[in-house]
C-alpha cells in the first residue's frame, strides 16, 4: 500500500516533467519556425542568431544581405536541391519517418559539388556575389591559404559548412559520439515523444517558410535546434567578449606601450575538476600562483587566463572565470590585467583562443606569448600536441614553440587561429 501511495506522486511529477519538457520544446519550435531570418536581419540577436554567426558565419552573412539570400534563393541549381530535399522531406514526415527526414536534409555528396560549381559560377559571373566573397574572405573565419584562388575557398568553404551542420544533428539528435564524448555528450532521447513532436512540427513550420528554398537552411535550422535544445550554446554565453570582465583589461589595452614589454601576455590555461561542485582545483590554482609570480617579474602587461565551462560534463563553473577570481580575491592582483578568454575546451584551443582574443582586443600580433603552466600540461604542449591540433584544428595553433623551461613555453601566433571549425560547436 505504501508503495502505491508513493507512485501516484512520482507518477504525477512524471507526467508534469514531460508537459514542461514538451511547454518549453513548443516554445523554441515557434521562436525558431516563426521569426528566424526576418528577426535576424532587423531585431536583436537572439540565441539563434548569434550561435550561426559563431559556427556557421557563411549562413550569418548570407541572412545579412537580403540580395545575396535573393539571387542564392532563385539560381536554379541550389533551388532545385532545395525543393527536391524539401519534398522528400514532406513525404517523410507524411510517413512518420522522422529520422530518416533529418537524414535526407543533408545534401549529398553530388548536391555538394553542385553547391560548390554554383557558387564558383555565381562569384564568376555575378558582381554582387564576387563583392560577397571577398568580404567573407577578409574576415578570416574561412582562411586556410591566402593564397587559394576562390574556387578553392568556395570548395572549402562549403565542405566546412554542410560537415558542420551534420556534425550538430548527428551528435545532438541521433546522439552519435562527439570527439570528446565526457563533455560533449547529448542530453536528449530522440525517441521521446514530446522530441520528436517537437521535431516534427518545427520541419513542417519551416517548408513554409519562403527561406527554404535556400540550400542551407533546413539543415542550418535543425543543426541550432538541435544545439538548443540540448543546451548545448556555450559558444555564445560570453559574448560579446570585450565586455564584463574583459571590461577593463580592454580599456588598458588601448593605453598599453606594448614594446616595453617581451612578451604581449601571459597564458594561463585551466584545469578543470572532474567531480561536480567544485569551482577551481587545486592544479588550478597552482597554475595561478605561478603565473602571478611571472607576472611580477614584468615581461608582459596582461595576463589571458583561459578555460570554459568543461569538467564534469555541463559545469555550471567557468574556468577562466574562476581563474580570475581567484587570482583577483585571493592572489590580490589587479583586475585589469586580467583577460579571460571563458570558451576554450582543450589544450589545443586555449592556445588559438588566445591568440583570437590578442586580436579581438588590439593587442600586438607580432609579440609572443609565454604560457605558464605545470610540466605535465607543458610537456604535452611542446611534445603531444601538435598531433592533436592537426587532428581537431587542421593546423598547429601557433607558428612556433620555445621551451624555457618544464613549466614556460614561448608561442608565436598563427593566424589560421581565426578559423572557424563547426566540428566542435560548443567552442567553434
Amino acid at each position: 500500500m505504501q508503495i502505491l501511495e508513493i507512485g501516484k506522486p512520482m507518477a504525477a511529477a512524471n507526467r508534469c516533467t514531460r508537459l514542461i519538457v514538451a511547454a518549453l520544446c513548443w516554445v523554441l519550435v515557434l521562436v525558431l519556425a516563426t521569426t528566424p531570418l526576418k528577426a535576424q536581419q532587423a531585431g536583436p540577436k537572439d540565441t539563434a542568431f548569434l550561435l550561426t554567426e559563431h559556427i556557421y558565419p557563411f549562413a550569418a552573412a548570407v541572412n545579412a544581405q537580403p540580395s545575396v539570400r535573393t539571387t542564392l534563393a532563385r539560381y536554379k541549381p541550389l533551388r532545385k536541391i532545395a525543393r527536391a530535399r524539401n519534398k522528400l522531406l514532406q513525404k517523410d514526415l507524411k510517413t512518420g519517418q522522422l529520422e530518416k527526414a533529418i537524414r535526407d536534409m543533408e545534401p549529398s555528396p553530388e548536391d555538394v559539388r553542385t553547391i560548390i560549381q554554383s557558387l564558383v559560377r555565381l562569384n564568376n559571373d555575378n558582381p554582387e556575389m564576387a563583392t560577397f566573397v571577398e568580404q567573407l574572405r577578409t574576415t578570416q573565419v574561412y582562411t586556410w591559404s591566402a593564397g587559394d584562388p576562390d574556387s578553392a575557398f568556395l570548395r572549402k568553404m562549403v565542405e566546412n559548412l554542410t560537415s558542420g551542420m551534420a556534425y550538430a544533428a548527428h551528435v545532438y539528435l541521433f546522439g552519435e559520439k562527439p570527439t570528446y564524448g565526457k563533455i560533449d555528450a547529448i542530453s536528449i532521447d530522440l525517441k521521446t515523444p514530446e522530441i520528436r513532436a517537437v521535431l516534427s512540427d518545427s520541419l513542417r513550420r519551416w517548408l513554409k517558410n519562403e527561406s527554404a528554398d535556400l540550400f542551407y537552411d533546413m539543415p542550418l535550422k535543425t543543426a541550432l535546434t538541435a544545439l538548443q535544445m540540448n543546451g548545448r550554446t556555450e559558444a555564445i554565453w560570453y559574448d560579446p567578449l570585450t565586455e564584463g570582465m574583459n571590461a577593463a583589461p580592454v580599456a588598458a589595452i588601448k593605453n598599453t606601450d606594448f614594446s616595453n614589454y617581451i612578451y604581449s601576455a601571459i597564458l594561463v590555461p585551466g584545469l578543470g575538476p572532474e567531480k561536480s561542485g567544485i569551482r577551481l582545483t587545486e592544479g588550478g590554482k597552482a597554475r595561478c600562483r605561478m603565473a602571478a609570480r611571472e607576472f611580477e617579474k614584468g615581461e608582459a602587461p596582461f595576463l589571458i587566463v583561459s578555460g570554459g565551462h568543461v569538467h564534469p560534463n555541463k559545469t555550471p563553473y567557468c574556468e577562466a572565470v574562476e581563474m580570475k577570481k581567484y587570482m583577483v580575491d585571493s592572489l590580490h592582483m589587479n583586475e585589469s590585467s586580467i583577460l579571460i578568454e571563458p570558451y576554450a575546451r582543450h589544450t589545443t584551443t586555449n592556445l588559438r583562443n588566445a591568440t583570437r582574443l590578442i586580436q579581438l582586443t588590439g593587442m600586438p600580433l607580432d609579440k609572443a606569448v609565454l604560457i605558464v603552466t605545470d610540466e605535465s600540461q607543458s610537456s604535452y604542449i611542446n611534445k603531444g600536441m601538435r598531433k592533436t591540433s592537426l587532428r581537431d584544428l587542421g593546423y598547429t595553433p601557433y607558428e612556433q614553440l620555445k621551451i624555457l623551461s618544464a613549466t614556460h613555453t614561448v608561442f608565436t601566433l598563427n593566424s589560421k587561429s581565426s578559423l572557424v571549425n563547426p566540428l566542435d560547436p560548443l567552442d567553434p
